[in-house]
Formats: structure tokens, sequence, C-alpha cells
């Protein structure tokens, strides 16, 4: 995220740090990289360096009325995994620091999670998500077949996917209220208008949705995904390329970390295919694709519907809603306009 959260010091972050890894602190500086976590470089005397990462437990509940305990319990769930993962010798696994207590993450007030990872030197594998270097996306590709071939190693701890879409009711409930003007901030008109203008396309999206995740969730294979290993979450390093945030670990359908990879040849699938011998499912790399235009539309909704202020997180937020909010030009195939 670009704007740190007004709610939190860094005095509770060192606390935290200390309380719960025995990090003292004595440099902490706040880090606006990627987007959806907090994230901070910190140094300690002994010029020890630990990357941090805050979540804001409200933006990761499923709905607004799901306690935050469960979507820390997630969370927690997730970055466990990448530390068995990482721990049973995946290399391009970079895990959690567990905690004192051998915990993966720890609580911060009400609202907000940390985890720990060491400090990591490298550069993200490409801009915007995607690969500048063609054969470091087929490397990703075989370490996901890697990955996925770790399942049973972390099936007893690992969340599964129930291809449920987070917001959704709030999304739902935007639809049928178009009429009246939104109040809530500088960015609530604009997002009454653009969805005004795309009702019936986010609705016929919906529609396409349930029906492939409805196939999906009966017919597909489970193994152990990232959920987002594209170009930002990956770190081209002097040991290989790295693969960060693990927030999204799942128990789900490959297709899930294969759809956003391939470059759209087929050659990233193919190659997939030859080095797992795993068929993969045209309508489940669909269905994860659909997934994620509706999560951000959700997500992003959600934002605006609620009370909020001009912020950049705010303005990058209007931004990719605006981007995701294109039914007819994202998905021709459903409108027969392909």
């Amino acid at each position: 995220m670009f704007t740190r959260p007004v709610d939190l010091k860094d005095s509770d972050l060192q606390n935290c740090l200390a309380e719960n890894w025995g990090i003292e602190a004595s440099v902490l500086q706040y880090q606006p990289v990627g987007f959806g976590s907090h994230h901070w470089l910190v140094t300690t005397e002994e010029r020890s360096a630990w990357f941090v990462t805050v979540d804001d437990l409200r933006t990761w509940s499923d709905s607004p009325s799901e306690p935050l305990g469960e979507a820390f319990s997630r969370l927690a769930r997730a970055f466990c995994c990448a530390h068995i993962l990482e721990e049973a010798g995946l290399e391009f696994v970079v895990g959690p620091e567990p905690t004192l207590d051998g915990s993966s993450m720890a609580h911060l007030g009400s609202f907000y999670s940390v985890v720990v990872h060491r400090y990591v030197v490298g550069q993200p594998a490409g801009e915007n998500g995607k690969y500048t270097d063609p054969n470091e996306r087929l490397a990703m590709a075989s370490h996901l077949v890697t990955l996925h071939a770790a399942t049973p190693r972390v099936e007893g701890v690992a969340v599964t996917d129930d291809l449920v879409l987070p917001r959704r009711s709030t999304l739902e409930a935007a639809l049928v209220d178009l009429t009246a003007p939104w109040g809530t901030g500088p960015y609530a008109e604009p997002t009454r208008r653009l969805l005004s203008d795309h009702a019936e396309g986010i609705s016929r999206l919906l529609i396409r949705y349930d029906e492939w995740s409805d196939a999906v969730s009966t017919s597909s294979e489970m193994v152990i995904t990232h959920g987002e290993p594209h170009a930002a979450n990956v770190l081209v390093t002097d040991q290989g390329l790295k693969l960060v945030d693990w927030e999204a670990v799942r128990l789900s359908p490959p297709e899930r970390d294969l759809w956003d990879l391939d470059p759209g040849d087929g050659s990233v699938l193919e190659a997939y295919r030859q080095r797992s011998g795993r068929e993969l499912d045209p309508t489940a790399l669909a269905c994860y694709r659909l997934w994620y235009d509706l999560f951000e539309i959700a997500g992003y909704v959600s934002l605006f519907r609620a009370p909020h202020e001009r912020t950049a997180d705010v303005e990058e937020s209007w931004k990719n809603l605006r981007h995701f909010c294109q039914p007819q030009a994202r998905w021709p195939g459903i409108f027969g306009t392909s």
C-alpha cells in the first residue's frame, strides 16, 4: 500500500516485534510497495534486516459480518503452509519467521496481523505483474509443479478453497441501489455511475461464475496453490527465483495458479502439463480468471460504499475498479462479441 495506516504507530509495531519475535528494531522504514498489505523494512543494531508485513483483517474478511478471528486464522494457516514448505526444502518458497512460541504470525491491536520474513535481496520478475523474461515465467511453471506435488505435506493445515466470492453480498446490494446518490466519499458517486453503466453485464458475469464454479467444485483435483504467482510476487535473486506473499495459499484446483501465468499462447500451460502429467481444465482456468475479476470489483465497491477519503491508495483503487469493471470488453466470449 502507498499510505501507512493512520491508527498504527511505529512504537506499536516495535513492541509487537519485540514481544513476539524478540526483534529489537532500531529502524523502521515504511515501504510503499505492493497493493493490499502494509510493509516495513526493519533493521536492528546488529544490522539484521527483516521484511515485516501488516494486514488489516477487516479487508481480509469474506464479509463485513465475519468475525476478524476467522480472517486471522486463514492468514495464519496460509503462512504456516509456507513455513512447512520452505522447511521441506522447496528453495523457491520464502516462508515466515516463526514467533517465539512457534506461530506463523501475531496480532497487533484489534484489527491487524503481523508476519515477519527475512529480508531477501532481489528484483521483481516484471512490472504490473507481467514477466519480463519468458524463461523466468517457464521456470515458475516448473516451480508450481513442485509446489503442487508437495500437497501431502500441508493438506492437514491448508484452508480449502470453497470458490466463494468475498464481498459478493455487498456487490449485489450495490447493484440494486443505483437510483439514489451515494454520499460516502469522493469516489462513491463515480462508483455508482460506473456500476449503473455495467450493472447488467456484471449480473451476467455473476451468473456465469456460478455455472463455472459449480462445475469446477465437483470435478477438479485439489493441490496446494499459492494463488498469485505473478511477476510482482516473484523476486529474481542470486539464488534463483523466490516466490513471496503467501497470504492466499489454498487447497484448490491447480488452475488457480495457472490462469494468469500463461502469456496467452498456451506455452506455459503445455510446459506445466508435460512436467506434471496433469491435464488442465479450460473451464477451471476461465473460472479462476472470472473469480479474480469479480473479487476485485466486489472489493473496490465495498471500499467505496463505505466512508472513505481521497488518498493515494483510494485513487489507485478507483483506477483498478475502472480496469476490471468492463464486462463486455474483458469477457467478449460470454457476451458473444468476440
